[in-house]
């Protein structure tokens, strides 16, 4: 298994990281967490808010942005960088009507400038809703749920390497099976 860690500042760095790196992602309500730290030298140079992003053999599974940076002793820099779903712990007010939650998923990806990827249409129309003072993944939430209420369908929202991604749940199966045992 190939790791491939690059920061992107004035220019792009691949730096060395001590100790390995922890991804953390959640099942909703939670951006995606990439923690790590870099060995200082001479030439990496990058601030808070410098993109992230994490390959796996060559393929991305991780793309954020450095929240908080602390150098020890060693000058060694423990980075938190976390994924856009960090900002739907924004609270904001929500008005609308007629709208899907996949519907009112791009429009919020669109008000806070967010990189969109697939959005499965959830296709009920939430009749008309007013959320005032809730975080976005909660009126996002309560979308999810109105919708689930009303198709049993189950959808969900999470950051696919850089890009807003809400998913019915069925579409995301894969055709094996895991065993430990096997």
């Amino acid at each position: 298994m190939l790791l491939k860690l690059t920061i992107q500042a004035d220019k792009l760095y691949e730096p060395v990281v001590l100790g390995g790196v922890q991804w953390e992602t959640a099942q909703k309500g939670e951006p995606g967490k990439l923690t790590f730290t870099v060995v200082k030298d001479d030439v990496i140079s990058f601030n808070e808010g410098a993109p992230v992003r994490l390959a796996v053999d060559g393929k991305d599974i991780f793309q954020g942005y450095v929240f908080t940076k602390t150098r020890n002793k060693d000058h060694h820099i423990r980075v938190v960088a976390y994924d856009q779903l960090r900002y739907f712990k924004n609270k904001d007010v929500y008005v609308y009507k007629n709208k899907t939650a996949s519907e009112l998923v791009s429009m919020i990806a669109d008000d806070y400038g967010l990189m969109l990827g697939t959005v499965e249409d959830t296709k009920y129309k939430i009749e008309k809703r007013v959320e005032d003072g809730q975080s976005l993944f909660d009126i996002i939430e309560n979308a999810l749920k109105i919708t689930k209420d009303n198709t049993d369908k189950v959808f969900v929202l999470f950051d696919d390497a850089g890009r807003i991604a809400l998913r019915d749940i069925q579409s995301m199966k894969l055709n094996m099976v895991i065993d430990k045992d096997a």
